[in-house]
């Protein structure tokens, strides 16, 4: 047989392959462009069937999106949602649903229904507490997910009604198709629209009628209009919202902010690095990567940029890569306790001891929410700012003097008592913190606390955190010293009564991302000390 034969078979077969591959890339992008995505997420797809052609030929017959149930681990905040929006509490209602969208598990590939119906829980509850805004702000981040949702846009519409955003409200009524139970009520509602409309617009207001349906542009342009907003300050207004949209889990509206901001100031390292952030939430690591090697150009010591891009290598199952970007993270930031804990664990080792060391402060007592993974307004500029906060502890001495004044204070003996102190509580008074938690009995802690609180969770983490390193640098300084009381097996006993508190798996979802990083490192320090501990084990159930 000729070398000519070979050849022309392998041309074939060549040619074969890519008219396959054609007909599928063209037969998913007809799958795209009739699915219920919003725009964005339709091009994010496409990029998708690109990347899988070009890159992962082995992986290229792939569908880009498919329904997935509910992941199992989110059962217990799921039925949490349920009960309180049942009874009508809508602050806690609004709460749960928001740990639901920031918990890092829900891909929209995945799981697009069950992001836009927790979407459209917490637009309905601001519906109900006349936060018109936010309730348009929630409907519309839903709509990227489901642009068809009734639920969604009937919301929205009557939201931009009570905001006077009458042919906003008029154009959201009038998508409502025919064949839907609320058509009836939607068709109504714009009949007295248009009766209004007539009065205030005159006879032309239909040629104001919005020409699509691209609900982030209509959000924006209602939002502008709210603001007063201005081309003269732009910048900064597209930054701000798209900070607070990202702590709201509007993560698709944050991302079109960040966009306009970068269309602005293309040379700010922390755009990039802030948007790579929000992919990273939509489960989009390719586009985290890139935005995290435009901010590494900008500025190579980046470290949130960094970081992030180890997370994205971490989702694409890219194992090499996430270990070598971690390990240049390391060189940044050598005493990062996080990042020593991803690579090692990475690499399942263990953290050298000489390494080991419980973080300064990984919770920003000034404030009652947990520290963003953005930068926020004030230091968006500063994209060097460590992952670590500043230091914001006790002395072994001043916590001595709080163990000794609990003991001639009143005792904590009724769980309402303790409610009412709980609930007292600030967060930047770190000792009145301590004071409570050493307070609390280390056997029978579910006497007086019925049931785990995320405060409560919070609470007990930031003073054991406070008490184990005043425990430790008091005894690297009096290394002959007989201590009067450890704060680090008193912490430890705490810990573990923690364990036997119901719903404690709901309120440990519920904490923010810095307290489970310290609570992490608690757990982390436990274990490493196992042989004068007894039963370390126990704390297995506070682990992820």
């Amino acid at each position: 047989i000729s070398s000519n034969s070979f050849e022309t078979n392998e041309h074939f077969h060549a040619t074969s392959t890519q008219q396959r591959s054609t007909t599928i890339i063209n037969s998913y992008n007809d799958q795209i462009s009739n699915s219920n995505f919003s725009s964005t997420i339709q091009n994010w797809l496409r990029d998708s069937i690109k990347l899988q052609s070009n890159n992962r030929s082995s992986t290229f017959y792939d569908k880009p999106w498919s329904k997935s149930s509910r992941p199992s681990i989110l059962n217990s905040l799921q039925r949490d949602i349920q009960k309180y929006n049942g009874s009508n509490d809508l602050k806690n209602t609004i709460e749960a649903a928001k740990k639901m969208l920031k918990n890092g598990v829900l891909d929209y590939h995945n799981h697009a229904d069950h992001i836009a119906s927790t979407l459209i829980i917490c637009a309905n509850c601001y519906l109900k507490a006349n936060h018109y805004v936010l309730a348009i702000q929630y409907a519309s981040e839903a709509l990227q997910y489901n642009k068809t949702d009734t639920d969604a846009v009937i919301c929205r519409a009557r939201a931009f009604e009570n905001e006077k955003f009458l042919i906003f409200s008029y154009a959201d009524y009038a998508r409502i198709p025919s064949t839907d139970f609320s058509y009836t009520l939607a068709q109504r509602a714009c009949e007295k629209l248009a009766i209004e409309l007539n009065k205030t617009e005159g006879e032309t207001w239909r040629e104001k009628l919005p020409k699509d349906n691209n609900d982030d542009e209509r959000y924006l342009t209602y939002i502008k209009t709210k603001d007063d907003f201005s081309t003269k300050n732009q910048y900064d207004w597209y930054r701000e919202r798209g900070n607070q949209l990202y702590l709201d889990a509007c993560f698709i509206l944050a991302i079109r902010c960040y966009t306009y901001c970068i269309e602005l100031k293309p040379d700010v390292a922390s755009l990039y690095s802030n948007r790579a952030a929000c992919y990273l939430k939509v489960f989009e690591p390719q586009k985290t990567i890139d935005d995290c090697d435009k901010a590494l150009e900008i500025d190579p010591d980046n470290a949130r940029a960094l970081y992030r891009k180890a997370c994205a290598y971490k989702m694409s199952r890219n194992n090499q890569l996430y270990e070598i970007t971690l390990k240049n993270l390391i060189k940044l930031q050598p005493n990062n306790q996080t990042v020593l804990a991803e690579y090692y664990t990475s690499r399942h080792e263990q953290i050298p001891r000489k390494m080991r060391r419980l973080r300064t402060n990984p919770i920003n007592t000034t404030t009652s929410k947990s520290v963003p993974s953005v930068s926020s307004s004030s230091d968006m500029g500063n994209s060097k700012s460590p992952i670590i906060i500043e230091e914001n502890n006790l002395s072994y001495e001043e916590l001595e003097q709080i163990r000794t004044q609990k003991i001639t204070s009143s005792s904590i003996n009724t769980s309402y008592l303790f409610g009412q102190q709980l609930n007292s509580l600030k967060l930047n008074d770190i000792k009145s913190q301590c004071s409570l938690v050493l307070r609390l009995p280390t056997k029978g802690l579910f006497k007086i606390a019925n049931s785990a609180s995320s405060k409560l969770v919070e609470v007990i983490i930031n003073a054991c955190r406070i008490m184990v390193d005043a425990e430790k640098r008091y005894q690297q300084v009096h290394k002959s010293s007989i201590l009067q009381f450890s704060y680090i097996k008193f912490c430890f006993n705490i810990l573990i009564e923690l364990t036997t508190l119901p719903r404690i798996e709901s309120a440990l979802l519920m904490i923010g991302q810095d307290y489970r990083a310290s609570l992490d490192d608690l757990l982390s320090y436990f274990s490493s000390i196992s042989s004068i501990l007894h039963d370390v084990n126990k704390l297995d159930r506070l682990r992820k």
